[in-house]
């Protein structure tokens, strides 16, 4: 598993929001830093195939990530800063609302308390409620959902 980005260039018509940028991802958990206007937002737009660069190329084990379309996004897990997301549902509701979503049949779901799913440390997330989780315990849900459903 290869993500690589070479030379690439974002421009909004007089303005460059991001500038020949080249990194290369394998199989990992990665985060974006850096003061506001830096061009985090715009790097991930083009990387979540929401806007095409100006300039460069994003490849996906060597192809563009452009012409693989709807392929690469069946592959793509990302977790934002800030999500929406259906407060009464508890951390399981939503990973199986997203597994469906992804088009994972019922059958291959796991069920409640196995996997990834006991990591988050509270097997009893089936009876919490979403919106009475705190920031982090409601991101490691997401965490969660952008790595299983993505492995």
């Amino acid at each position: 598993m290869e993500l690589k980005m070479s030379n690439l260039t974002k421009k909004f018509r007089d303005m460059t929001a991001v500038r020949n940028v080249s990194y290369t991802m394998t199989a990992g958990v990665y985060g974006l830093l850096g003061i506001n206007g830096a061009g985090k937002t715009t790097l991930m737009r083009m990387l979540c195939t929401l806007l095409k660069p100006t300039g460069g190329s994003i490849t996906w084990d060597g192809e563009d990530i452009f012409e693989m379309d709807g392929e690469y996004r069946k592959i793509l897990g990302y977790l934002p800063q800030d999500f929406g997301y259906y407060p009464d549902f508890t951390v399981y509701d939503y990973l199986m609302y997203i597994a469906s979503i992804k088009g994972v049949r019922p059958a291959d779901q796991a069920p409640a308390g196995s996997g990834r799913y006991e990591e988050s440390g509270k097997k009893e997330d089936e009876e919490i409620i979403r919106r009475d989780e705190t920031a982090g315990r409601d991101r490691a849900g997401h965490v969660g959902r952008s790595e299983d459903l993505n492995s």
